[in-house]
């Protein structure tokens, strides 16, 4: 039963950083939805010097992240954690999916669903 739960985890844990590579890159090849901004206002609504100029330009500090930075951070802080417990609570229905197994009684099933 354990060796199914590290594919599991395995599995889930590599789904996990596909679906954060995927959020992360969505913006396309580094763009930030600032430059996408700037770009899509050009010759639009209030021209250079109108109120969308003034929005972009409050919008400037947006450039000043670092993806990677972020990225690593949220990994340290958000998804190493998370992957941690789940590994824990999934190592803990191991263990009482098997003492149910090997004694099956409403004690047992009880930590079971607990």
């Amino acid at each position: 039963m354990a060796g199914k739960l590290k594919a599991a985890e395995l599995f889930l844990s590599i789904g996990l950083a596909a679906s954060l590579f995927t959020a992360c890159t969505a913006l396309g090849g580094g763009t930030t939805t600032v430059e996408k901004m700037e770009s899509s206002s050009e010759g639009g609504e209030g021209g250079e010097g109108g109120e969308g100029a003034a929005a972009n330009e409050s919008l400037k500090w947006a450039n000043t992240f670092d993806n990677d930075a972020v990225i690593s951070e949220f990994t340290d802080k958000v998804v190493v954690p998370k992957y941690e417990q789940y590994a824990r609570y999934t190592a803990d229905l191991a263990q009482a999916l098997d003492t149910f197994a090997a004694s099956p009684n409403d004690a047992t099933l009880k930590a079971a669903r607990d």
